[in-house]
């Protein structure tokens, strides 16, 4: 993979293909709210038009984010996870016990790609630079609260919930 390319799955290229057509819509929300602004203050001075200048400094953050994920859609590029993987890599699920022997499950998401109430973390995270390219049986550190805690990686096996787009 090319070093300006960055990894991500089928279902996290949907997602931010999901992200990216909100916010183009945001923008086009925003936009069509800028003549109702432009009217909104003394339209003698733009300057002293708080709606407007407000519409305005919305507008381009909005645009702002949709350029900055049109930017990162260029350089996305999907994995597909592997049916047995060997090793945690994006796409795989991964299993693992903490220094309490609670058991923790998590898949490996692309960049950018967390969801902790999906059990996702983006391999770019702490949790996930741990995780990447650990193997079952591997002792990791993970800095968790202020301190690093160890982990056991106990299984690895292919996240299904990414493979489709």
């Amino acid at each position: 993979m090319s070093i300006d390319k960055l990894p991500t799955t089928p279902a996290g290229l949907r997602r931010l293909n999901q992200r990216l057509a909100a916010a183009r819509q945001r923008y086009l929300d925003i936009c069509a709210d800028n003549e109702d602004a432009a009217g909104a203050g003394d339209t003698s001075v733009w300057h002293d038009n708080f709606a407007y200048e407000e519409n305005q400094r919305q507008m381009h953050a909005a645009a702002r984010t949709v350029r900055d994920l049109e930017h990162l859609l260029r350089r996305m590029q999907v994995v597909h996870p592997v049916e047995r993987p060997s090793q945690a890599t994006v796409g795989t699920e991964v299993t693992f016990s903490d220094e309490d022997g609670e058991e923790h499950r998590w898949i490996l998401g692309g960049y950018e790609d967390s969801d902790p109430a999906e059990g996702r973390v983006a391999y770019t995270t702490p949790l996930g630079q741990a995780l990447m390219g650990a193997r079952p049986g591997e002792l990791r550190q993970w800095p968790r609260g202020g301190r690093r805690v160890e982990i056991e990686i106990t299984a690895i096996c292919r996240a299904h919930s990414e493979t489709s787009a």
